[in-house]
């Protein structure tokens, strides 16, 4: 909660960062007189502001006195709005877990010293090292479901290609000037 003077002290300067935006008859652009100002525009898009502005200075100071260490942006919800009066609000944020860590070093400790001289003088033979490779390898390999698979390759009869009866595309083109062929394509007219 903070305090209804502490709170008060934003109300002008609430008003006049709401007055710059304000466009009046008579007046130009952020020179509209105090009494005006409080006339046109609600009280409670002002006291919105104060709220705003004094949120965003306690903030950090509630932070540092509480000693928190704050990892993400808070949710605000104000539960006392109106003028005169103290500004009530909750701030709800996520704050660094403390870990206390145990006796790493004496943990390690334990279980070098469990370690058998056999299983220090381990040997791994090659096969053993191909088969875990193996076994990696189909851990990581695709899995599909059958009707996804690729087909098998059908063998398909082959017969000799019969010699073309159409003359080369050069002389095609001689022939034909309005007409060419490429290597890639069927015959097409020029443009």
């Amino acid at each position: 909660e903070l305090e209804a003077d502490a709170f008060e002290a934003y109300f002008k300067k609430a008003l006049q960062k709401l007055s710059e935006n304000i466009e009046m008859d008579g007046f130009r652009k952020g020179k509209v007189p105090e009494n005006i100002l409080i006339s046109k525009i609600p009280e409670i898009s002002i006291l919105e502001e104060m709220a705003e502005m004094a949120l965003g200075e306690h903030y950090s100071k509630i932070i540092e006195e509480e000693k928190l260490d704050v990892i993400s942006r808070p949710e605000v919800s104000i539960t006392k709005l109106a003028r005169n009066n103290p500004l009530g609000f909750k701030i709800k944020t996520t704050v660094m877990p403390e870990i206390d860590l145990p006796d790493y070093k004496g943990i390690s400790k334990k279980v070098v010293s469990a370690i058998t001289d056999a299983e220090k003088n381990l040997e791994v033979t090659e096969e053993e090292i191909e088969n875990t490779i193996t076994d990696i390898k189909k851990s990581r390999a695709k899995r599909m479901h059958m009707k996804d698979a690729p087909s098998p390759k059908r063998k398909y009869k082959t017969r000799k290609r019969q010699p073309s009866k159409r003359k080369n595309s050069y002389e095609n083109s001689r022939e034909n000037p309005g007409r060419y062929r490429t290597r890639h394509s069927r015959n097409t007219d020029r443009c």
